[in-house]
């Protein structure tokens, strides 16, 4: 998507579409995901369900949770998508 956004003449209609199919595949990954976690709760213990609740929420509080963005191209102030 960089490459659409930094062309001379940038086109506002293929940048937007481009953004609906990068949504799309991030709504059916987090749909599959939730799929096939929720399950899989069912059969923890209390004390395995609590650490399998917080790593769950650690990652909507702290981003995607794969690990350190160090080395990906990732620099303070840019935006990575």
């Amino acid at each position: 998507m960089p490459i659409l956004v930094t062309q001379d003449n940038a086109d506002q209609g293929a940048i937007n579409k481009k953004i609906d199919e990068v949504l799309k595949l991030k709504k059916e990954y987090m749909q599959k995901n939730i799929h096939l976690k929720l399950p899989c709760a069912a059969f923890l213990t209390p004390e395995q369900r609590v650490t399998f609740d917080m790593q769950i929420l650690k990652k909507v509080v702290h981003g995607k949770g794969h690990g350190s963005k160090k080395g990906h191209g990732y620099k303070k102030g840019h935006s990575y998508w």
